[in-house]
C-alpha cells in the first residue's frame, strides 16, 4: 500500500509539496507528476466517452468540452448530441445562439425566426439540446438531426431560467488566435469607433476596440442602448462578448469579432481612463528605449507642448528638446503652443488611441537649429527644428506645397506644408521651421517659410536653360554648316555639269560646223570631180570604170557618216528631250519627199536611260535605216521604240529586198554597217537580233535590259 506524507523544504517559507511514496519508501509520485497524470486521465475519460466503431448506437455527447475536442472529420460523422446548460447568446434574426455549461461554450443551430424548424430562446434560459454535430466553419457546433447536406435548427427545450455564467478574462492579443473562440470572455480596451452597424434594425451597434500594440477588434450585437457618440469614443470601457468569426476555405479563422448580448456588457470604466492621468509622465526620450512589457501594455501618459495639428487624426507633441506623435480619434481644436496632457498606448511612431486634455494655453515652442541629414534620424522624429539651405524647387498644389532644398550640409531635404508658397524662386536662400518625420519636414504654415536673400540672377535653372539654349544653337549652327556645305557641293556639282553639258554642246555644234563647211564640202567636190572623171573614161577599160564606180560608192558612204555625224552634234532635240524625241525628228528628217515612207511607234511607260545608252540606240536606228534605204531598196521602213517592264527594246523593219545574214556579204559592199551595229550593242551590254531572208525584207532588234 503506497503511504502519503507531506515534506516541507528546509530553510524555505515556499508552498508544501506533496509526495506519494510505497511501502518501502520508494516515491509513487510527486505533485509535479501528478497533474498532468489528472489531464491525461481526464482526456482518457472523454475518449471513452466517444462512440466507437461498431459498438452500436453511439452514445450521446453531454458535454461541451466533448464537442470542442472533436476534430472536424470526428465532427461530421453527425455524433448524437444531447446536452444541458444555460443559453449565452441569442439571436433569431442572424441564426446565432450559444449555449454553455460548466466545461465551455459552444455554438448550436437555432434556425432563423419564422423558418421550419426555428426555435426560440433568452439569454439566461437553462435549456436541453438535442441534435448532432457539425464540423462548422471553424470549429465543431451542434444542429438539427437531419440527413441533407444543409445544417438543420437543433431541437430545444427550456427547462427553466438559468444564470448567466461569468465571463473569463482574455488578454487583448490572443482574441484572434482561436483558442477562445464560441466562448463568453471578457477584456479592456478603448472604444476607437461607435457607429451604426450595417444591415441591423435600431440599436444594432458596432464598436471598434483598441488594445495595446496597436491591436483592436470590431463588437457588435442588436438592442443596445448606448447614448451618444461622443460618450464613448476614446474611453476606455471592460466589454463581454462572445467570440466569433468564420473559417476560410482551408479551416482558418478568419474575421474574428466579439458579439455583444446587451447594453450591460459594455461596461464604461470612467475610473481607469481618469486614472491613467494620475501616473507620472513618461518623459519623451525613454519613449524608443526598452519598457518592460507591463508597462508597454497599458497606457502611459505623456506630457508636453503642441508643435503641429492634424485635425482628425492626431499631432506632434514636443518637450522642448524631442517630440513624438500622438495618433487620436478625439475631435479636438488644437494650436500650436497648446499645453496638453495625453494619455495612450506606444506604438511605433509614438502613442496611439489618446486620450487629450488640455492644460493651458501657450505661445509656440521654440524650434532648434538642425542640419539637413538629421531629418532622417529615426530620433528626430516629432521634434521642432529649423533647416537653412538653397531653394532647388517648389511644387505648388491646392493640398499645399513641397519644397526641395540642398542644406549647407551637402545633402537635400523636402518639406511639405499647407497653404501657398508663392515669391519663392529656385536658388534663394531660406530658413524652413517644421516637425521633423521620417526624412521629411512638417511645416504648419507659409509663416515657416523665411526668405534670407534672394535668389541671384544666374540661378541653376537660368544657368542651365542658358546652357540648354547654347547647346541648341550650337547644334543648329553645326546643322546648318552640313546642310550649307550640302547644298554648296550640290550646286558646285549642278554647275558643273550644267558647265560640261554646255561646253560639250558648244564643242558639237563648233565641230558640226567644221564638218559642214569643210569635211562634207571636200567630200561633196570629190565626189563631182569622180563622176566627171567616170562619164570622162566611157571608152576605158572595164575596169578602170569599176575602179571609179567602188570608189565613187565608198565617197558617198563617207558623205552619209558625215551627214549624220553633223546631225548628232548638232541635234539640240536628243539633248533637251531624249532619245523617243530624237527619233521623231530622225524619221522626219530621213524621209523629206515621203518615198521610201519612214514610221516610227513608241510603246510603253517611257523611263530616263543612261545618256550612252540613249546614244548608242539613236545611232544602231540611223545605221539601220540608212542600210535599209541604201541596200535594201526598201518602200517602207518602221521604226519601233518599246519600253517593256524587263528591256528596252529597240525594232527597225523594211520591206526590201533582204539578204543571208549568214552568208558571205555582197561583192563590192563591205558589211561596215552590221558590224557597227555589232560593236554599240556590245558597248551598252545590249543583244543584237538580225531577222532577214533574200525578198522577205530585214528586222534589226536591239535589246537593252532595264
Amino acid at each position: 500500500m503506497p503511504a502519503h506524507t507531506r515534506t516541507r523544504p528546509r530553510g524555505k517559507t515556499a508552498t508544501p509539496t506533496y509526495s506519494y511514496y510505497w511501502s518501502d519508501g520508494s516515491p509513487l509520485l510527486d505533485r509535479g507528476t501528478l497533474r498532468p497524470m489528472r489531464l491525461r486521465l481526464r482526456h482518457l475519460a472523454f475518449l471513452l466517452l466517444l462512440p466507437t466503431p461498431g459498438s452500436g448506437e453511439p452514445e450521446a455527447l453531454s458535454k461541451v468540452e466533448q464537442i470542442r475536442a472533436l476534430t472536424p472529420d470526428r465532427a461530421r460523422a453527425r455524433l448524437p448530441v444531447r446536452i444541458e446548460g444555460v443559453v449565452t447568446y441569442f439571436d433569431g434574426n442572424s441564426g446565432h445562439a450559444f449555449i454553455h455549461d460548466d466545461t465551455g461554450s459552444v455554438f448550436f443551430r437555432p434556425g432563423k425566426t419564422g423558418t421550419p424548424g426555428a426555435v426560440e430562446a433568452r439569454m439566461g434560459d437553462k435549456v436541453e439540446i438535442k441534435g448532432i454535430t457539425w464540423a462548422g466553419e471553424f470549429s465543431p457546433s451542434i444542429a438539427g438531426a437531419s440527413s441533407g447536406a444543409e445544417a438543420a435548427p437543433v431541437n430545444l427545450s427550456v427547462l427553466g431560467a438559468g444564470k448567466m455564467p461569468e465571463p473569463v478574462p482574455v488578454p487583448f492579443d490572443q482574441l484572434k488566435t482561436g483558442r477562445w473562440h464560441d466562448q463568453f470572455v471578457s477584456i479592456r480596451g478603448t472604444v476607437r469607433d461607435f457607429k451604426a452597424a450595417a444591415g441591423g434594425g435600431p440599436g444594432h451597434l458596432s464598436l471598434v476596440l483598441s488594445g495595446p500594440e496597436n491591436r483592436s477588434i470590431e463588437a457588435w450585437g442588436d438592442h443596445l442602448e448606448l447614448g451618444r457618440k461622443e460618450d464613448w469614443l476614446n474611453q476606455e470601457i471592460q466589454l463581454h462578448g462572445i467570440v466569433a468569426g468564420g473559417g476560410d476555405a482551408m479551416g482558418r479563422l478568419e474575421d474574428a469579432h466579439l458579439l455583444i448580448g446587451d447594453s450591460s456588457w459594455v461596461i464604461r470604466d470612467d475610473e481607469a481612463s481618469a486614472a491613467s492621468f494620475d501616473q507620472p509622465p513618461l518623459p519623451l526620450g525613454n519613449l524608443r528605449r526598452y519598457l518592460p512589457p507591463e508597462v508597454r501594455g497599458r497606457r502611459v501618459r505623456i506630457d508636453g507642448t503642441v508643435s503641429l495639428a492634424a485635425p482628425g487624426d492626431g499631432f506632434f507633441l514636443t518637450d522642448g528638446s524631442q517630440g513624438t506623435w500622438i495618433g487620436t480619434p478625439q475631435e479636438l481644436d488644437l494650436e500650436v503652443g497648446d499645453v496638453v496632457s495625453t494619455t495612450g498606448y506606444l506604438s511605433d511612431k509614438g502613442l496611439s488611441d489618446a486620450i487629450v486634455k488640455v492644460l493651458a494655453k501657450g505661445s509656440p515652442p521654440a524650434a532648434r537649429v538642425a542640419r539637413a541629414r538629421e531629418l532622417a534620424d529615426e530620433g528626430m522624429r516629432g521634434s521642432l527644428v529649423s533647416v537653412e539651405g538653397i531653394l532647388r524647387s517648389v511644387d505648388a498644389s491646392p493640398a499645399g506645397a513641397r519644397i526641395q532644398i540642398d542644406g549647407r550640409d551637402g545633402t537635400s531635404a523636402t518639406a511639405r506644408g499647407p497653404g501657398a508658397a508663392g515669391g519663392l524662386e529656385a536658388g534663394a536662400r531660406v530658413l524652413l521651421t517644421g516637425v521633423a518625420d521620417g526624412g521629411e519636414l512638417l511645416l504648419r504654415g507659409p509663416e515657416d517659410i523665411v526668405i534670407l536673400s534672394s535668389a541671384p540672377w544666374l540661378t541653376p535653372a537660368r544657368r542651365s536653360a542658358l546652357l540648354a539654349g547654347a547647346g541648341i544653337a550650337l547644334v543648329a549652327g553645326l546643322l546648318w554648316v552640313v546642310s550649307l556645305k550640302q547644298q554648296v557641293a550640290k550646286q558646285t556639282r549642278l554647275i558643273e555639269a550644267q558647265l560640261v553639258h554646255r561646253t560639250l554642246v558648244e564643242e558639237r555644234q563648233r565641230m558640226g560646223r567644221e564638218l559642214h563647211d569643210s569635211l562634207e564640202q571636200y567630200l561633196a567636190g570629190l565626189h563631182l570631180q569622180l563622176d566627171t572623171l567616170r562619164d570622162r573614161i566611157a571608152d576605158s577599160p572595164d575596169s578602170v570604170r569599176d575602179l571609179a564606180s567602188g570608189a565613187a560608192r565608198m565617197l558617198e558612204h563617207c558623205r552619209d557618216e558625215a551627214r549624220r555625224s553633223v546631225f548628232e552634234l548638232r541635234s539640240q532635240t536628243f539633248q533637251r528631250e531624249g532619245l523617243a524625241a530624237a527619233l521623231v525628228q530622225f524619221a522626219e528628217e530621213a524621209n523629206p519627199g515621203g518615198s521610201p515612207e519612214v514610221t516610227l511607234e513608241v510603246s510603253g511607260e517611257s523611263r530616263p536611260l543612261d545618256p550612252a545608252v540613249e546614244f548608242h540606240l539613236l545611232r544602231c536606228a540611223q545605221e539601220s535605216v540608212a542600210n535599209a534605204l541604201k541596200h535594201a531598196k526598201a518602200h517602207e521602213i518602221h521604226v519601233a521604240l518599246e519600253y517593256l517592264p524587263e528591256e528596252t527594246r529597240l525594232k527597225v523593219e523594211d520591206d526590201g529586198k533582204g539578204f543571208d545574214p549568214a552568208g558571205p556579204p555582197p561583192a563590192g559592199r563591205p558589211s561596215f554597217g552590221l558590224l557597227h551595229l555589232k560593236e554599240r550593242a556590245d558597248r551598252i551590254k545590249g543583244r543584237l537580233a538580225i531577222q532577214s531572208a533574200p525578198g522577205r525584207g530585214t528586222i534589226v532588234t536591239v535589246s537593252i535590259p532595264a
